[in-house]
């Protein structure tokens, strides 16, 4: 089962005040700083059977290549599904198609202002709402 007002953001915490500033109402964002912690929290959350409806993850965490974990949440059965949204503040055409190619659902600018957090919010909601794929 999928939460589906949830957000689950690998970023850092200005990352996170922005998102949850910009989300629409009835939305939360559940933070996590590093993939170590957040690969434990979709464990949690699918124990729950409560996965978010949407993973986006820092293309720049320092903890971790975030192609690892891209991978690593697409290699697990239960969570396939999950659409994973990686942002940067580097644009870059290699680390479009790298992110492509290992399934994440789209790659975005990492929002600097209250304007970009409110596009991307739009944008991931949209992401989020569209049907799982199987």
């Amino acid at each position: 089962m999928v939460d589906a007002r949830s957000i689950l953001l690998v970023a850092g915490e200005a990352d996170a005040v922005g998102m949850r500033q910009s989300l629409p109402v009835g939305w939360t964002v559940v933070s996590m700083a590093t993939t170590a912690e957040a690969a434990e929290r979709l464990r949690l959350d699918e124990a729950k059977s409560a996965l978010p409806a949407l993973v986006v993850l820092d293309y720049d965490l320092p903890d971790s290549s975030a192609l690892l974990f891209l991978m690593y949440v697409k290699a697990k059965g239960s969570w396939r599904h999950l659409p994973v949204v990686l942002w940067t503040g580097v644009p870059d055409a290699q680390r479009m198609h790298e992110v492509g190619y290992f399934g994440a659902a789209a790659f975005l600018m990492r929002p600097r202002d209250p304007e970009s957090f409110a596009s991307a919010a739009r944008r991931l909601v949209a992401i989020a709402d569209q049907p799982p794929e199987h």
